[in-house]
């Protein structure tokens, strides 16, 4: 009896957990992005040094940036479990959380700091469901290959 193809899946849920945590940061850098407009007009009418008001907008943007590149990173690790260890990927996810836990305490942001922290929960979950996904040392294959030859 052959099973249609809704009952079967590509990925694992693990694996879907993992994007599932992808698209959470990928919405908590769009929202934090769009607040940048009401940040950059608080800027302006603001007396800070012209350097600190670059700093501070270098610092907005790059929030948003380390949003997605994580959100790769753990698409990354959904479609090739193998080439991301779960250690990264765990890491890598509680930086966000982290840093949701800040603008939540310094300013105030609870839509970021629940964006954040799901995509940790959700991204946690899916490393423990796909077991880890160890990539192998590079050197591996060099030492298969070359008791191989040894053995002929």
């Amino acid at each position: 009896m052959r099973e249609t193809a809704m009952s079967q899946s590509k990925y694992p849920l693990g694996a879907k957990l993992l994007l599932a945590a992808s698209a959470a940061l990928l919405l908590a850098a769009v929202f934090h992005l769009v607040g940048y407009a009401t940040a950059t007009l608080g800027l302006d009418n603001s007396s800070l040094v012209p350097e600190l008001k670059s700093s501070f907008r270098a610092l907005w943007f790059g929030v948003s940036l380390q949003d997605a590149v994580i959100a790769l990173l753990l698409v990354l690790a959904a479609v090739r479990p193998a080439s991301v260890s779960s250690a990264a990927v765990v890491l890598c996810s509680l930086l966000p959380l982290l840093q949701g836990t800040l603008l939540f305490v310094l300013a105030g942001s609870t839509v970021n700091l629940w964006l954040t922290g799901a995509a940790a929960v959700l991204a946690i979950a899916g490393v423990a469901l796909l077991g880890g996904g160890r990539a192998a040392p590079p050197h591996a294959d060099a030492r298969g290959a070359l008791s191989a030859h040894r053995t002929r």
